[in-house]
């Protein structure tokens, strides 16, 4: 079961990361959306 919590930080994580460079790219939707999908 820990294995599995580990994938799905990991994968917030790479959410997280994606917002960023998205809206530093002014690519304000798909910002708003992939940090709607980060949950930590």
């Amino acid at each position: 079961m820990m294995r599995e919590a580990q994938k799905w930080l990991s994968q917030a994580k790479s959410d997280l990361e994606a917002a960023k460079w998205n809206a530093e790219g002014k690519f304000y939707a798909h910002a708003c959306f992939l940090s709607k999908l980060v949950k930590i």
